[in-house]
């Protein structure tokens, strides 16, 4: 996806864009990835500084698009299959029907926590992949 923003610090490697959160952010799970928690109205985001941006440029950048179907993926289908796992696991040793409550919370909890650890791990590793598209217009 394609996200305009303004260069508030610049060398000659990399930049770093303000970009604005859009309404459709406050619906997403992985926005804590992006930057974009919900409290917040602006994400910073650091990329190459490959069309040498300078500060107060107006770019557009290029934000994978993958990124969001992958971390969606993430977020909402692993927790839900580790809790039917947990949860069939539990039927099948004929548990009572409270623990197999239990447990279907003890996998989902599981996996957010496992969810939460794999993307503070893409978060530090940069694993999304931002390019400069152009600069829309150079302030003077």
């Amino acid at each position: 996806m394609t996200e305009q923003g303004t260069v508030i610090k610049a060398n000659s490697k990399f930049a770093t864009i303000k970009i604005e959160r859009h309404s459709g952010c406050a619906h997403c799970n992985h926005a804590e990835m992006c930057g974009l928690s919900s409290g917040k109205k602006y994400a910073t985001i650091e990329a190459p500084n490959t069309i040498d941006a300078k500060v107060g440029d107006r770019v557009n950048v290029q934000i994978e698009g993958g990124s969001a179907t992958k971390t969606a993926t993430l977020a909402y289908l692993l927790p839900l299959l580790a809790g039917l796992l947990f949860f069939v696991l539990s039927y099948l040793l004929t548990w009572p029907e409270w623990a197999m409550v239990l447990s279907f919370v003890v996998g989902v909890a599981m996996a957010y926590l496992i969810t939460a650890l794999v993307f503070r791990r893409l978060k530090n590793a940069n694993s999304v992949k931002i390019t400069f598209v152009e600069v829309q217009n150079e302030q003077t």
